[in-house]
């Protein structure tokens, strides 16, 4: 006959209970693999949107950047434009002046000739006298033509240089203008880089 003891039998109970609660796991626990696929997929979402932020950024610095170098080439071409044309038109009313100028001088020597040779003839000179009276006036019309000359080599020479100087000063605030906003561009451009990187690294 066999005696079961009630104790024992109690304990034995509870012994067996405790060790399947400590066996179990709970399911609501997170691998270590699904943790890292979430913080890439939030790594990537980040770099993608920090790269498209760039990317809109840099569109409309470069947009900004051609239309205001258009507008540089524009001005200077407008600039020399209105220099070349001043310039033409100075120039052709010295060459102008100075053709009338040399013509009013030969008529006038012709006209000079012909009434000294009147007067001459008028009074019976002739020979030697009358020869050096003619002398004279076409000595007086080749000074004349060549002081007109001078005049108008000496106005063109000034023109000249003239619009030499302008032209240069046009390019040099061409050329700054150009530097100025070069170098805006660029340093736009080194914020835009670091700012991305920043991003991508935050």
């Amino acid at each position: 006959m066999f005696f079961i003891n009630p104790i024992n039998n109690k304990n034995s109970a509870g012994s067996s209970s405790g060790g399947s609660s400590g066996g179990s796991v709970s399911s609501n626990t997170v691998s270590g693999n699904d943790l890292q696929s979430q913080l890439q997929s939030l790594y990537a979402q980040r770099q993608a949107s920090a790269q498209n932020a760039y990317n809109n950024s840099m569109n409309a610095l470069s947009n900004a950047y051609g239309q205001q170098k258009n507008s540089l080439e524009s001005s200077f071409n407008t600039g020399r434009g209105v220099l070349d044309n001043s310039y033409n038109n100075s120039l052709g009313k010295i060459d102008n002046d100075a053709k009338k100028t040399l013509q009013e001088s030969y008529v006038n020597r012709m006209l000079t000739q012909k009434n000294l040779g009147q007067q001459l003839a008028a009074q019976g000179i002739s020979g030697g006298a009358s020869e050096s009276a003619m002398a004279g006036i076409a000595n007086n019309y080749g000074n004349s033509r060549n002081s007109i000359n001078e005049t108008w080599n000496n106005s063109k020479a000034d023109l000249s240089n003239t619009y030499q100087n302008s032209l240069a000063q046009l390019v040099q605030s061409y050329n700054s203008d150009l530097a100025s906003l070069e170098s805006n561009y660029a340093n736009q451009q080194s914020a835009l880089n670091s700012n991305l990187e920043n991003g991508i690294a935050d």
